[in-house]
C-alpha cells in the first residue's frame, strides 16, 4: 500500500503541474475555488469539506485519500454541486441523471451540502455535456440558488441547467474500457493521452506523430496510429478480448512506457520494460 500511494502521488506530482500552487495549500474557502472556475484545479477533498458557503456547479478533480486507503480511487473527477442548508439533516440532488431519483448529498460542519457527479458518458464513449437538476429537501423541490441558468420544467416551475464547459478525458489514465449497453466478448477499448504529457516525456516542445505498439499487433509501430484532437489529445479505439496486455507508446519514432501507468514488466523478446494492463 506505500509503494503504491507513493507511485500514484509522485505521478500526480509530475504530470499534474499544480499541486502545489495554491489550489493545494492555503486557506480552505470558498473563495479559493470560485478563482478557478474556469480550469481544472486539483483539489484536497478537505478543502471541499470545509467550504463556507456554496459555489456554482463546475467540474473539479478531487484527491480523496479516505476513499483511496479503503481501496476506491484517490482521484476523484465529476461537476461538484453544492448548497447550504443550516436547519436541514438531508438535502438531495436530483436531475435527467438519475431519472430524477434523489441521490443524499454530504453536509459539511459549515451546513453546505455537497455532491460529486462524474460526468456521464454515452455508449459511444462521448461525453454527455448538458446536465438538468433539482434540489430535494423535505419533500420540496427547488432549483439550485447558485446557478441562474434555468429552464422551464413544463410544470409551471424551473429547473437548473449546467453545462459542462469541454470534454474531460482522464488526464492520469491513457487506458480504459467504455462502456457499451450490450457487450460482446471483446471489450472496446480507448487509448487517449494529451500531447503535452507526450512532449514533457520526451522533453520536446510538440510531437507530431503518435502509435500504439504491443502484443496486439505484433508489436508493429505502423499498425495502430492515434489521431489527435482539436483539444490535443491523441486517441485511438479498438477491441480487445479480456486478458493481460503489454504495450508501449511511439511517439516521433521514439518508444516509451505510458507516462500514466505506473504497471511495467519486463518483456524477453524486446528485452526491455514494457507498459502492463488488465482487460477484465
Amino acid at each position: 500500500m506505500i509503494l503504491k500511494a507513493f507511485s500514484v502521488v509522485a505521478t500526480l506530482i509530475l504530470f499534474s503541474g499544480a499541486l502545489f500552487s495554491e489550489d493545494w495549500v492555503g486557506s480552505y474557502d470558498s473563495a479559493a475555488i470560485e478563482e478557478h472556475q474556469g480550469d481544472v484545479p486539483v483539489y484536497p477533498l478537505s478543502r471541499i469539506e470545509n467550504l463556507r458557503k456554496p459555489i456554482s456547479p463546475r467540474y473539479v478533480r478531487v484527491l480523496d485519500w479516505k476513499t483511496y486507503g479503503e481501496g476506491g480511487k484517490l482521484l476523484q473527477k465529476g461537476i461538484l454541486f453544492t448548497y447550504q442548508a443550516l436547519r436541514s439533516s438531508d438535502v438531495a440532488l436530483a436531475g435527467d441523471f438519475s431519472g430524477w431519483q434523489g441521490r443524499p448529498m454530504k453536509r459539511n460542519k459549515n451546513g453546505i451540502f455537497y455532491y460529486i457527479l462524474p460526468v456521464r458518458e454515452t455508449e459511444e464513449g462521448n461525453r454527455i455535456l448538458t446536465y438538468r437538476y433539482k434540489f430535494l429537501s423535505g419533500g420540496i423541490w427547488f432549483p439550485d440558488p447558485s446557478n441562474r441558468v434555468r429552464t422551464d420544467d413544463g410544470l409551471g416551475g424551473s429547473v437548473s441547467v449546467y453545462e459542462l464547459p469541454q470534454e474531460d478525458i482522464d488526464r492520469q489514465v491513457t487506458l480504459r474500457t467504455l462502456r457499451e449497453k450490450k457487450p460482446g466478448r471483446e471489450r472496446l477499448i480507448e487509448f487517449a493521452v494529451h500531447e503535452g504529457a507526450l512532449a514533457r516525456a520526451l522533453r520536446k516542445s510538440s510531437v507530431k506523430n503518435v502509435s500504439i505498439v504491443g502484443d496486439f499487433n505484433s508489436w508493429n509501430p505502423d499498425h495502430d496510429w492515434m489521431n489527435k484532437g482539436e483539444d490535443g489529445i491523441y486517441r485511438l479505439r479498438m477491441r480487445l478480448s479480456p486478458g493481460e496486455y503489454s504495450y508501449r507508446l511511439v511517439v516521433d519514432g521514439n518508444w516509451i512506457l505510458d507516462p500514466f501507468n505506473p504497471e511495467t514488466r519486463k518483456h524477453l523478446k524486446l528485452e526491455d520494460l514494457v507498459s502492463y494492463a488488465v482487460i477484465r
